[in-house]
């Protein structure tokens, strides 16, 4: 979970939290240390994985022409937890898990099972992903909608939710002027976090971003920086830039995630970090989010957002006020928040040199020296030690009784989990069958389930050739700081360059190339043969069979178009929705009826109903049955204000409705996967049988790249029998 351990009891207060912080860090690297004492020789021989993905509700007043979000998520998950949801087909037998998450118009959804090791999983991620939408939709009102947005664009302008609410500005939790508290998730772990991120920061968050200057945006609004911010009319500052206040801002965002296991710790430690070097590559890629706080933003993607949105550092940590050894808060400083890029590589490969840590890495002292006493190489032990920089934030008072730290893991978790970067390292947890994992985290959700699915295929493939090709993607993590910086500039696919190290195939120093994500993604000549060729490659060296290539191949044909630029990303086509609509005045805001009608058109391309070639390319969008909606009451405020986990009496499906399981053939992308080796594909994990085959046929390729690109470049493997 991105959030963390949705545990139950009772939270502490930030006041009360401070007397146990030593208490949990203590405990937390123990726990780690048990897990790695346990575990550090566990073998996974087959590939797992899976995908994480949010909904935003929104509710649409046609009358009015006003689109808000329905924050009736704490009313429909008891339900959707109840319900059976799936069927026969591939992607349905999966299932679906459901989740809440940060805000109540949120609803988070997993496959109900790992997807496996075999060509046939990945065929079926887009069926599953249309399963979770439609069984979520047959519990929506008719005025509903479930879109997968990053960010809802007039989120903190005025009455933005359905049912309305007031802010709180000298209440309890946010003390927002613009994010009423009601909309936080009521599980305790959402407002305590939120609630002690400010008051360890000691003010609100601060959210600054940069507003997109259209021919028509007043300027005066937009301050140069140092110049005493007047107040408006309405006692709110004027703002020199797009300026918001609480955490769900940032945590109301939508992502896309995927975890995969690894086959043992070394595994997972090489793919955390050659992942790490791919996070601002699919951050911009996978761009959605142009338009914030009823702005158009200078920036195209969600990740700063919300690293600014749980920025938890003191003023002496942030630099702003003096340290002051031996004083809490102020004994050093931080150099970022705790929702960030990662800071230093892990990997134990001779692949990995310590040049490339070029960043400096602040630590926990104590955790580190513990580790180390403990045996943990200086790599992993730098690693565990700065995710204990950070202070626990949320402490539930039933956690702190007698502790069993060799078969509980909760103080290890708590800081593991409020650690949100671009990779995270994940160890098994006790008492499963589960093995040591990677989470990449940077992507922004995208608006339709073929997008959704391309990005988790893609990510999914490429990890698989990096182990099979052995590749060589490091850079100093400088020049991944870097990318991420640019990753975030408006329309950055066709407008920035990024670092890339040119000779992926050479145990050497980084030769490193400036390259625009056409280039990276689609090749460079000579220099560089290009990632989306080389999943291509792989994919041949599987033998991957027709039936399921020809659905892979669609997802590489729009992933090599939206890298060059010749179909828009999401952000760049919702700029361009924005700046023809009639209603548009060209000053940068989003009024109402832009911003519904933004929502109804993106709901329409991602039912299948409208076509949209300049962002989907030649795709056709399967339609969508359209799912039994419920009849909103007639006293529609009072009825979104049912108690969370009880059904309103007038909730009832309409008549005929058959639920989702009866139509779990629009969910299969593929021909029905039996136990038969052959329709379930070729497997992305090599068994005994195939490696000599398949070593012929990765050599082959590897001499092939070697002739047509540069000679370090995926020189042929005396023996890939390993692979």
């Amino acid at each position: 979970k991105d959030m963390g351990l949705l545990v139950l009891g009772k939270p502490l207060t930030w006041e009360q939290v401070q007397e146990h912080i030593e208490y949990v860090k203590i405990h937390g690297v123990e726990q780690f240390l048990a897990t790695y004492r346990d575990m550090k020789d566990d073998e996974r021989p087959e590939f797992k994985w899976g995908d994480e993905v949010e909904y935003s509700m929104v509710r649409m007043e046609k009358d009015k022409r006003i689109a808000t979000l329905s924050c009736r998520a704490p009313q429909i998950l008891p339900e959707l937890e109840q319900r059976k949801c799936g069927g026969t087909a591939d992607a349905a037998k999966l299932g679906v898990d459901w989740k809440p998450e940060y805000a109540n118009w949120m609803i988070e959804a997993t496959p109900g099972q790992p997807y496996g090791a075999y060509t046939s999983d990945l065929v079926v991620v887009e069926g599953n992903l249309r399963l979770r939408r439609y069984c979520c939709e047959e519990l929506l009102y008719e005025d509903e909608l479930l879109l997968m947005i990053t960010t809802f664009p007039r989120a903190g302008c005025g009455l933005f939710t359905s049912p309305p609410y007031a802010t709180s500005p000298d209440g309890n939790i946010s003390q927002s002027i613009y994010i009423p508290d009601e909309v936080i998730q009521p599980h305790p772990r959402f407002p305590t976090l939120t609630a002690n991120i400010r008051k360890r920061r000691q003010s609100k968050v601060c959210i600054k971003v940069p507003v997109f200057e259209d021919t028509a945006t007043d300027k005066t609004l937009y301050l140069p920086p140092g110049i005493p911010r007047p107040l408006c009319s309405a006692g709110q500052p004027v703002e020199e830039e797009i300026y918001m206040d609480c955490m769900a801002f940032g945590m109301g965002c939508s992502c896309l995630q995927i975890t995969m296991q690894a086959r043992n710790i070394n595994e997972a430690r090489d793919l955390y970090d050659q992942l790490a070097v791919m996070a601002p590559i699919m951050m911009a890629l996978s761009a959605h989010t142009p338009i914030l706080k009823g702005w158009l933003a200078d920036i195209d993607v969600r990740w700063d957002v919300i690293a600014a949105s749980v920025d938890c550092r003191t003023p002496s940590e942030r630099g702003l006020e003096p340290l002051e050894p031996g004083v809490y808060g102020k004994e050093h400083r931080i150099a970022r928040s705790r929702y960030d890029n990662i800071e230093c590589y892990i990997s134990n490969s001779a692949l990995l040199k310590d040049s490339y840590n070029d960043v400096p890495l602040g630590m926990d002292p104590k955790a580190l020296a513990t580790l180390q006493a403990a045996g943990i190489d200086e790599r992993l032990a730098r690693h565990v030690a700065h995710l204990f920089l950070r202070d626990p934030l949320v402490v539930f008072e039933e956690r702190l009784a007698q502790v069993d730290d060799e078969t509980e893991r909760d103080h290890f978790e708590n800081l593991q989990s409020t650690n949100w970067n671009t990779v995270r390292f994940k160890p098994p947890p006790p008492g499963h069958s589960i093995g040591w994992r990677v989470e990449f985290r940077s992507m922004d959700i995208s608006l339709t389930e073929h997008d959704n699915a391309m990005h988790s295929v893609f990510v999914v493939l490429l990890s698989r050739a990096i182990l099979a090709f052995k590749l060589n993607l490091y850079v100093p993590m400088s020049m991944v700081e870097t990318n991420m910086r640019r990753g975030h500039a408006r329309d950055a696919v066709r407008r920035e360059k990024f670092f890339f190290r040119r000779n992926i195939r050479d145990e050497g120093d980084c030769e490193p190339l400036e390259m625009t994500i056409d280039e990276i993604m689609n090749g460079k000549g000579i220099d560089f043969p290009g990632l989306i060729p080389l999943v291509r490659k792989y994919l041949d060296a599987i033998g991957c069979t027709p039936e399921h290539r020809g659905k892979l191949e669609g997802y590489m044909h729009l992933l090599s178009q939206r890298s060059s630029g010749e179909v828009m990303t999401g952000a760049r086509w919702m700029r361009e929705f924005v700046s023809k609509h009639p209603d548009y005045k060209h000053d940068s805001k989003i009024p109402d009826s832009v911003n519904f009608d933004l929502m109804h058109t993106m709901n329409e391309i991602a039912s299948g109903n409208l076509a949209a070639p300049e962002y989907m390319g030649d795709v056709v969008i399967p339609k969508s049955h359209k799912a039994c909606r419920r009849r909103r009451p007639a006293e529609s405020v009072g009825s979104d204000q049912v108690a969370p986990g009880q059904a309103a009496e007038s909730d009832g499906p309409r008549p005929g409705c058959g639920g989702c399981g009866g139509r779990v053939a629009e969910f299969s992308d593929a021909p029905s996967a039996s136990p038969g080796r052959e329709l379930r594909g070729r497997s992305l994990d090599l068994d005994a049988t195939e490696t000599e085959t398949v070593a012929a046929e990765l050599r082959r390729i590897r001499a092939e790249l070697a002739q047509q690109a540069s000679p370090t470049i995926l020189e042929p493997a005396a023996d890939v029998a390993e692979t």
